[in-house]
């Protein structure tokens, strides 16, 4: 009978290390954009599976973690797979999509590896070393922009719950995604407890923790004063890859100008067209740049818009296209000019390209574009703003230094198209709404295809689009008036849980010989 009764068990665990994987994967799929907020609440639970399988697994722990990845991973970005590039295979598009989703959960391995060191010498300071480990592999990946790839970090769960996000005005994205994970911890610690009453005393601190988080995010929210605002018009075009490819300049031009005409008739203090919106190099002597001052011109309203740059003769050696955003101003003089300066990877340019001058021999269909240098910030009457191209909105350090120059309005300009009807814009656009809670300014983000928003000081989107759709968003947004902790300190949070990380690393190094010498003296 107690044979059988072992068999039974060996049949569960392995029926449960099966299933618990595809667990924390539905949960954390679930648990970013498109999905209802209602949802999103299950990241609070999606890590518990893999805390188990961790702290249960003997052997082939990186393994495990990695996974647990995998699956994770591939419920968040499948969509990727489905890109419609220019001169680029499908199968390219797929190997590139499977190559990122490794090294994506490559960092579940290491976080897997590293807690099951700690745990050799406390199974508890394991459990709660797991927010650590996490959070100091996702700063990482964000600092900079040749590999990283901090695409639906943790914390951006919650980036449509307002009430639960205002701690990254202090802390930034990596406090918010720490307080999620620590709270993973919390009920597995719980809920693990063999003593009933200590179960039940972990779980209500969960509860008051929870509570507290949400609560006091009210209460910012509701004692916001109420400051200066702009009126800005974002232009969503909606013009397909299709038409970008035909290079239908007329078409492309005569869809902007109308939309553009009713924008001015709403009385913008300015209108915003999504990157590479212009349908030509930006040259002054340009023909179709001259049709676009004079309608700017015509309109009295100044204009925000991408297009390429070409630096340089084109027999030159020393030639540079980048990725830009112009103003034009309300007479029709170009007045500013901002230069993209964290290019996607693989997509614009080869990462270290300009380290190794040799890899830009090798052409997998990415572009050959050169990044910018100058956190710019533009000039408009009577407020300043900067603007963010494409996923540079992804990067917390980089956004933070258009503010701290002194950027009242951020302007996201972005290509989205490509993406198609998939979890991509969504996800993207949530994104942005974080950068707007970390440094207290108001995001106006204008998509080709959307989705163009625009969010305030508080991550409230005030207005937004959905995608596919040839629209013009207007509305008044505030200008920001003070400095947040975030802007000013930036993430000194991050390297405090980094410098944890280290000591908790170092721990077990040395407190095993320790170990070892107790356990022979009690021998």
């Amino acid at each position: 009978m107690q044979y059988i009764n072992l068999q039974e068990r060996k049949k569960r665990l392995r029926l449960i290390r099966f299933l618990f994987p595809f667990i924390t994967a539905l949960l954390f799929s679930v648990s970013f954009a498109p999905f209802h907020p209602f949802l999103r609440f299950f990241i609070f639970l999606a890590f518990i599976p893999f805390l188990w399988a961790v702290l249960h697994c003997k052997k082939r722990v990186f393994l495990t973690g990695f996974i647990f990845g995998f699956l994770s991973n591939v419920g968040v970005f499948w969509w990727i797979s489905t890109l419609i590039v220019e001169d680029v295979s499908r199968i390219l598009i797929a190997s590139g999509v499977v190559v990122l989703i490794l090294y994506l959960s490559f960092y579940w391995g290491l976080v897997a590896l590293l807690i099951s060191k700690v745990k050799k010498i406390s199974p508890t300071i394991a459990i709660f070393s797991f927010p650590f480990f996490w959070i100091s592999f996702e700063f990482f990946r964000s600092l900079t922009s040749q590999l990283g790839f901090p695409w639906c970090s943790v914390g951006y769960s919650l980036s449509n719950i307002p009430s639960m996000i205002q701690i990254a005005s202090i802390t930034g994205i990596s406090g918010l995604g720490f307080s999620i994970l620590i709270f993973n911890s919390l009920i597995y610690w719980s809920i693990t407890r063999k003593h009933r009453k200590r179960m039940i005393l972990g779980l209500c601190f969960f509860i008051c923790l929870f509570i507290l988080q949400a609560a006091s995010g009210n209460l910012i929210i509701s004692t916001a004063k109420k400051g200066e605002t702009v009126s800005v018009s974002l232009v969503q075009a909606n013009i397909l890859p299709e038409v970008k490819r035909g290079n239908e300049v007329d078409e492309r031009l005569s869809i902007l100008r109308s939309l553009t005409l009713d924008s001015a008739i709403r009385g913008s203090d300015l209108i915003v067209w999504s990157e590479t919106s212009i349908p030509c190099y930006y040259r002054e002597s340009s023909g179709c740049i001259k049709r676009i001052k004079n309608l700017v011109k015509e309109i009295g309203i100044p204009l925000v818009a991408g297009a390429p740059e070409y630096v340089g003769e084109r027999k030159a050696k020393k030639r540079f296209i980048y990725n830009s955003a112009f103003l034009i101003s309300d007479a029709g003089k170009t007045i500013g000019r901002y230069r993209k300066i964290y290019l996607v990877p693989f997509g614009e340019h080869l990462p270290f390209d300009n380290t190794f001058p040799v890899l830009r021999k090798i052409h997998l269909g990415q572009g050959d574009f050169s990044p910018g240098r100058e956190f710019t910030v533009l000039s408009q009457g009577r407020f300043k703003f900067s603007v963010l191209i494409c996923f540079e909105s992804i990067f917390p350090r980089l956004v933070r230094k258009f503010v701290r120059n002194g950027a009242e309005l951020l302007v996201n300009i972005t290509e989205d198209s490509w993406f198609g009807k998939t979890s991509g814009p969504y996800q993207h656009a949530e994104m942005a709404i974080m950068r707007a809670v970390e440094n207290r300014v108001s995001v106006a983000r204008c998509g080709n295809t959307g989705i163009s928003m625009l969010v305030d000081p508080y991550g409230r989107v005030l207005k937004t689009s959905k995608i596919f759709e040839r629209i013009i968003i207007e509305g008044e947004i505030p200008l920001r008036r003070g400095t947040s902790f975030y802007t000013r300190f930036g993430d000194l949070f991050a390297w405090v849980i980094v410098a944890i990380s280290i000591l908790l690393f170092i721990f077990p190094l040395v407190a095993a010989p320790f170990k070892v010498r107790k356990s022979t003296l009690a021998g």
